[in-house]
């Protein structure tokens, strides 16, 4: 709750200064808007801690014996670090390298925003994934659960020609079920079996938020519109 107090001030017997008080606004509404936006961000969502093989803070998603996920200083987007997913798939086999944090706090019907900066290496292109969806593609993703662990589905972002070997922000916009509490993301690059794929993507500046509902947005600009209006009349 925020209480806004209009009026002038009088000094009371004990000589602090008080309020009189006109007018009380009262928004109860926008603590539970806010609530829908304190998302934790990913833990190192700028791969600018690195204190273990891997990426700090992350899970590895890994298939294919070759493939792997690091933190690399090669060509960060901000910072001097940033994530790289190396996928190698030999003989007409699928793989995966990639990696996830899990069990974000949401709220079901709040919408949700994951962004990601994402490049190819210099002169590289994704590899063809015609037919079938063959060759490589690079995958966002947020999986949602219910307060019992049930799977509720999931949204994700499917890119393959997108990608260039200039950084890019993607961002995958998502409704959360009603019956959600909880969230993974899911950052990978895959290839869809056709063998001898060597495909490398470098990953920065991610990061999860949620989008205020327009109702909310519109106390805010009341509050601030009602500071507005006490400031000019104590002038």
């Amino acid at each position: 709750m925020i209480r806004i107090t209009l009026g002038a001030s009088r000094e009371s017997n004990s000589g602090i200064s008080q309020p009189i008080t006109t007018g009380v606004v009262i928004f109860t509404f926008l603590s539970v808007t806010f609530a829908h936006s304190a998302v934790a961000a990913p833990i190192n969502g700028d791969f600018e801690t690195d204190n273990v093989s891997g990426v700090d803070g992350w899970t590895p998603v890994l298939t294919g014996a070759n493939s792997t996920i690091e933190q690399s200083s090669a060509n960060p987007n901000g910072g001097s670090l940033h994530a790289e997913a190396y996928l190698i798939s030999p003989s007409a086999q699928t793989g995966t390298a990639g990696m996830k944090q899990t069990n974000f706090s949401v709220v079901g019907g709040a919408d949700y925003t994951l962004d990601v900066s994402a490049r190819l290496t210099d002169g590289e292109v994704m590899q063809p994934n015609a037919p079938s969806y063959a060759g490589t593609s690079f995958v966002t993703a947020i999986l949602w659960y219910n307060a019992g662990n049930f799977s509720l589905g999931q949204n994700y972002l499917f890119l393959t020609t997108e990608l260039t070997d200039t950084y890019q922000l993607f961002d995958l916009a998502a409704t959360a079920p009603a019956t959600a509490v909880a969230a993974d993301i899911m950052i990978y690059l895959q290839s869809g079996g056709i063998g001898g794929i060597e495909q490398t993507v470098w990953i920065d500046d991610v990061s999860v938020t949620a989008v205020p509902e327009p109702s909310g947005l519109l106390l805010v600009v009341s509050a601030a519109c009602v500071l507005a209006f006490t400031r000019l009349r104590r002038r």
